[in-house]
């Protein structure tokens, strides 16, 4: 509990965070310090990066979770056409299947690949990796011992970069429970932005 609420303060006291970004570290630090347990999962941030020197895409999530259960990410995709139609696409992925109990406040980083070409999420593939991960459940905290597989990377996660006017991303966190968090839209990341020579920008 401690780390939890020393990593929010150090959050609402980054002078570099501004807006929305410190308010929500703000409202999740007194959900925190109010004395009551609060079911519903709640993502204070969600930014897209470029991983530098091979350009890939990482979805950095910050996550609060009073009861620890949290169960996966759910993606949100509205792509609108020049003649005014929007395209939705609504994908979930169990990121947190192989956690029983996870940590009230985390701040991860997850590789994703852009959905540049209308892919979608590899059902089958995230079926083997929920039956990995059962198996890796049972093992660890029903038996209490440690599973002979080895470890199993996450499936892809698709997701398109955000762009003005013509693409939304939203990203939600949903719980063992069936609790949801709020969708948070995700914002255009300075890297995708055509930009005169020499103007830099950031998404504080």
């Amino acid at each position: 509990m401690d780390r939890s609420i020393g990593f929010l303060k150090r959050g609402v006291a980054d002078l570099n965070l501004t807006g929305e970004r410190r308010h929500r570290r703000e409202l999740a630090l007194s959900r925190l310090e109010n004395g009551i347990l609060d079911s519903r999962p709640f993502l204070i941030d969600a930014q897209l990066v470029l991983l530098e020197p091979t350009e890939e895409v990482g979805l950095i999530l910050w996550t609060f979770d009073e009861d620890q259960d949290l169960r996966g990410l759910r993606i949100t995709e509205v792509h609108s056409a020049p003649d005014g139609t929007t395209t939705t696409l609504e994908e979930d992925y169990p990121i947190h299947a192989a956690s029983l109990v996870g940590p009230i406040v985390e701040s991860l980083l997850y590789p994703v690949q852009r959905r540049t070409q209308g892919q979608q999420k590899d059902e089958a593939a995230w079926r083997d990796y929920m039956l990995w991960a059962l198996d890796e459940v049972i093992c660890r905290f029903v038996d209490k011992r440690e599973t002979e597989s080895p470890d199993m990377p996450l499936p892809p996660i698709y997701v398109s970069v955000p762009k003005a006017n013509e693409v939304r991303v939203l990203a939600r966190l949903y719980d063992r429970a069936g609790n949801e968090s709020e969708s948070l839209e995700i914002p255009v990341p300075y890297w995708s932005r055509q930009r005169p020579s020499g103007d830099i920008g950031d998404n504080r």
